[in-house]
């Protein structure tokens, strides 16, 4: 996605110039050398279907790199990669929407490695430019969401949460809105657990479970769940999913953590 502004982008406007300078070649042919204008039609329909057929190839190239960069965390749970994954892109001609989604996308690695001062000089050097679809506003609040949560500053934890929510409504597309969802209630079943609303958080982490299909929010959950327990004094229970936190977090932050809690529980 973000390499469609730059690489593809560039091989993009040669393959569509091309095709701009062929189509206006034939075209003066059919109509000032052979006279044919049935011939001069099929080359304009030719045209557009060409075209059709460049866009569509370079926006799937553009997505797949992009969704490559993505698995990288949410897949296969290495911040780490998938920070030095975007943050190559900073240097890159990029648009402000764009800039402002790779700066979201970096927070979000910061926030899983456990950077939480970085993850706030991310987050705050963010500019809005007031054309952000709801999905990239939702996004960036779900972020604050959890650097807050973590951080312990739960009313503007919950400020952010509402912040949230309501760009969530305003997702058109029901798939996308679903999955916003998901990942909001993810959150703020973190920030229920901190408040202390234990059986709140509970019913929420195991519907998580039930759907989740990204190994990123399966440790994530299983980590809170956890604490959960741990806070309950279910000390079993908690170590049980600590340990699977702990073999299966790669290098989250959440897997450092839940060894030590294995040590000391």
């Amino acid at each position: 996605m973000f390499q469609l502004y730059n690489d593809l982008k560039r091989a993009y406007l040669i393959a569509t110039t091309a095709l701009i300078a062929i189509m206006m070649i034939c075209d003066f042919i059919f109509i000032f050398v052979i006279d044919n204008t049935n011939l001069f039609l099929l080359s304009t329909f030719v045209y557009i279907f060409g075209y059709w057929v460049i866009t569509f190839i370079f926006n799937n190239c553009g997505a797949k790199r992009y969704n490559k960069i993505m698995s990288l965390l949410f897949d296969n749970c290495d911040p780490i990669e998938f920070l030095k994954a975007n943050l190559n892109l900073l240097n890159q001609n990029l648009s402000p929407n764009l800039l402002n989604l790779l700066k979201i996308n970096i927070s979000a690695g910061y926030i899983s490695a456990g950077d939480l001062q970085q993850t706030y000089s991310v987050l705050s050097d963010i500019k809005l430019t007031g054309n952000e679809n709801p999905t990239v506003m939702f996004t960036l609040y779900n972020n604050w969401l959890n650097y807050y949560t973590q951080t312990g500053n739960y009313e503007n934890a919950v400020k952010a949460a509402n912040d949230a929510q309501k760009y969530i409504n305003m997702i058109k597309n029901l798939k996308t809105r679903q999955k916003a969802n998901y990942t909001f209630n993810h959150s703020l079943a973190g920030l229920k657990i901190k408040t202390g609303d234990l059986y709140g958080a509970e019913a929420v982490l195991q519907e998580c479970l039930k759907i989740s299909q990204q190994k990123y929010y399966i440790i994530n959950s299983h980590f809170s769940l956890a604490e959960l327990y741990e806070k309950q004094g279910r000390i079993a229970d908690a170590k049980r999913e600590y340990e699977l936190v702990a073999s299966n977090g790669n290098k989250l932050a959440v897997s450092k953590k839940a060894y030590n809690k294995c040590e000391n529980l």
